[in-house]
């Protein structure tokens, strides 16, 4: 009993060695990245557009995942018998956090993806017919608040151990079922829900892009041609690009919640049960928390106007 207990100790040691500094420098690229990317759209002469707006909102979620997470690990690092001591309360605020961020960006990019079909199927006055360029700012506002509504029952199913892994960890003190239900739910209407809508959105764009490419569209007295198309067209690509990121990289978070719900496990007895599986779940967690890294990346290398913006930032400077 004492061989294994020390090897546990041993392997916690260990894990906390290899993941904090790996957690802390992507963490800190990701503040960093989506900072650039922030400056750079406020910087803009369209940041009143609806479309940046959404992207605003993605922005501040991925830098408020980034945030609580950078936090964590650099407190551990700094001062264990200090976070031993407010490891309970930052457990609770970090999981409500990070899930209620998860689900924000989610339903921007569903934002995102509406806003290029109404832009796609009605070019010539979307912007003063659409709902969702009339009332984007109470849409964001909004977005937030169902976000962090649906994520307040995670403050009461994530604690401290402080007995096994020392770290943030799930358990279930309404039972299983309730955990079940909840984390799937969410999996549905924070995650399924958004990809269901976004995948008919971008599938309705590229049919109607492919019709057009190649001929001289009228509408009304305002003539679309070939090249304002093709343009179009390319703005859609990066745009479901960065899409697909999001749709691959954060369905993990979530699934394995609703995986540990399911077998009615902590991430701590799972580490003592079977070691791997749960190393399997860590690396789910951190591909969640990539997001926040590439989306940035990619706006800034793909977006023009954003691109202009930083250049003309770095000039002045």
């Amino acid at each position: 009993m004492a061989s294994t207990s020390s090897s546990n100790n041993t392997t916690v040691i260990l894990k906390e060695w290899i993941r904090n500094p790996i957690l802390i420098s992507t963490a800190f690229l990701g503040i960093t990245s989506n900072i650039i990317l922030l400056i750079s759209i406020v910087s803009m002469k369209r940041v009143q557009d609806s479309y940046y707006s959404f992207v605003i909102n993605i922005v501040i979620a991925d830098l408020v995942t980034s945030v609580v997470t950078f936090i964590n690990p650099l407190i551990k690092l700094i001062d264990k018998e200090f976070y031993a001591l407010i490891g309970e309360y930052y457990c609770k605020m970090f999981y409500t956090l990070f899930c209620a961020s998860y689900i924000t960006a989610g339903y921007n990019f569903t934002l995102l993806s509406l806003y290029r079909l109404k832009m796609i199927t009605n070019p010539a006055n979307f912007k003063s017919t659409s709902i969702i360029c009339k009332y984007s700012s109470l849409l964001m506002i909004l977005s937030w608040i169902i976000s962090l509504l649906f994520s307040i029952p995670v403050n009461f199913l994530t604690r401290y151990d402080r007995k096994i892994n020392k770290e943030c960890d799930v358990y279930y003190p309404y039972g299983q079922l309730f955990s079940i239900i909840y984390f799937f739910l969410i999996l549905v209407i924070g995650y399924s829900l958004s990809v269901l809508v976004i995948t008919s959105s971008y599938v309705q764009i590229a049919s109607k892009i492919s019709s057009r490419i190649g001929l001289v569209i009228t509408i009304g007295t305002t003539h679309v041609k070939r090249s304002t198309w093709s343009k179009s067209n390319n703005a859609n690509k990066f745009l479901a690009l960065a899409t697909v990121f999001y749709v691959v990289l954060s369905w993990p978070f979530v699934a394995s919640l609703s995986f540990l719900a399911v077998i009615n496990q902590t991430q701590a007895q799972l580490t003592q049960s079977n070691p791997g599986l749960s190393w399997i779940l860590t690396v789910a967690f951190a591909l969640s928390f990539l997001t926040c890294i590439i989306n940035p990346i990619l706006f800034l290398t793909f977006d023009k106007n954003v691109k202009a913006s930083l250049h003309k930032i770095c000039h002045k400077i």
